[in-house]
């Protein structure tokens, strides 16, 4: 398995230098995997990068699903100028599309029904809507749907107040100097419950720093309040921060 690998990765370097591109290896929530050994890719990027653009595509590991595109458009002095994000279902009908123009901040998001239906489209500039609509999946045009984010007990300042009062600086970790922040994804299921904990970013964060924080969000004893579309409460995925610093 390791030959294998090896082959692939000396193949890829190969590759890369002769057409600009590089790959890179994805976990499932992702997060670059540099340790193929240790940690488990999901998903696989090839990224082709020259003096006007940028153009990275995401595909699952077997390399038949494309997940995403993104398109970065420059001026001939490298100043960014446009920018295109695709995703896709599992089929591989398009699920989002995102323009945006960086010289002018406006944004235009559309999102699709798997029938291919238009879902939404919502022009912004900078952090201001400029103009939304939402339909059905049989075209018809409906209100826009009341989100509500699932929300710790007390709201994100009392999930503070609880890491504040649990969180254990690791003595390792502290003594080797190391701080970061450590993602935290899990699922929040339609009663509040968080089942599946586990770090996101094992790579880039010290082991112990992943590890304290894991246990602290295992830990914690309240229900939150769930996610919610138009009152109807529904399962979601959910990453949380957990911030790790040394003071003086």
């Amino acid at each position: 398995m390791k030959l294998v690998l090896l082959s692939f990765v000396l193949v890829a370097t190969c590759f890369n230098s002769l057409n600009a591109q590089r790959l890179e290896f994805l976990n499932k929530h992702h997060f670059q995997v540099y340790d193929t050994m240790e940690y488990e890719y999901v998903f696989l990027k090839i990224i082709h990068e020259d003096s006007v653009s940028m153009k990275s595509q995401t595909y699952t590991k077997d390399g038949k699903v494309k997940i995403s595109q993104y398109t970065l458009i420059k001026d001939g002095n490298g100043t960014e100028k446009n920018e295109l994000l695709l995703r896709f279902y599992e089929d591989g009908k398009l699920q989002s599309n995102c323009k945006r123009d960086l010289t002018t901040s406006e944004e235009l998001v559309k999102t699709y029904y798997k029938n291919g239906q238009l879902k939404s489209e919502i022009k912004c500039v900078e952090d201001d809507v400029i103009s939304e609509n939402y339909y059905s999946d049989l075209g018809e045009i409906i209100s826009k749907p009341i989100v509500s984010e699932g929300l710790p007990k007390d709201g994100i300042s009392g999930w503070n107040s609880y890491l504040a009062k649990t969180l254990r600086y690791p003595l390792d970790a502290r003594a080797a100097n190391q701080e970061g922040k450590v993602i935290i994804a899990f699922e929040l299921t339609e009663v509040g419950e968080i089942i599946n904990p586990e770090i996101a970013n094992p790579e880039e964060i010290h082991p112990s720093l992943g590890k304290e924080a894991l246990r602290a969000v295992k830990n914690y004893p309240h229900m939150w309040a769930p996610y919610t579309v138009n009152g109807k409460a529904e399962m979601c995925n959910t990453r949380l921060p957990v911030l790790f610093k040394l003071t003086d």
